[in-house]
């Protein structure tokens, strides 16, 4: 597993803590990752590359960076083509979220007393879940698709058994 951290910098202090307390080599963090003289955007999208998760920490100023909206636009582009990614939300302040972020996983953090040590208890152990393979393409389905996982890495289901509605699904 490797965590892309995207934040914006006036929110750097708590993500630092929370990249301080992970395992180090399965964080992506700008300034532990660029250098002067980089190409940004490359760099951007190597860490994302070699990601398992997109770890967003959301607040008013993230909402107002154009570099945290480039990285979730690159983001949202690496889960489309790849479905290699997974988006997790840290909340860290009231700011909405947009539509488009509130169908992935939500952690939030905004009445804690201490931010960081909350962020680390709770995404520590998701960070380390086992990455789903092509079976986990669909969008907004987490529950379904869940279910399904857990019936098809079971040794003692011997079939599985999926149907809906006629025209619901989407061929390409």
């Amino acid at each position: 597993m490797r965590a892309f951290l995207s934040h914006s910098s006036v929110d750097k202090a708590i993500v630092i803590a929370v990249h301080e307390g992970l395992e180090q080599d399965s964080t992506w963090l700008d300034r532990a990752e660029i250098e002067w003289g980089d190409l940004f955007l490359e760099k951007i999208a190597d860490g994302l590359e070699s990601a398992t998760d997109f770890v967003l920490f959301w607040s008013a100023s993230a909402a107002r960076s154009e570099w945290v909206r480039l990285e979730v636009n690159m983001a949202f582009i690496h889960a489309l083509r790849r479905k290699a990614i997974r988006i997790r939300v840290v909340v860290l302040d009231a700011t909405p979220l947009p539509l488009y972020l509130q169908v992935y996983h939500i952690l939030s953090v905004v009445a804690s007393a201490s931010p960081a040590a909350d962020i680390l208890r709770k995404l520590t152990p998701i960070l380390k879940e086992p990455v789903r393979g092509a079976r986990s393409r669909f969008v907004n389905r987490h529950n379904e698709i869940a279910r399904l996982e857990a019936a098809v890495d079971d040794l003692d289901c011997h079939s599985v058994w999926a149907f809906g509605f006629t025209g619901v699904a989407r061929n390409r």
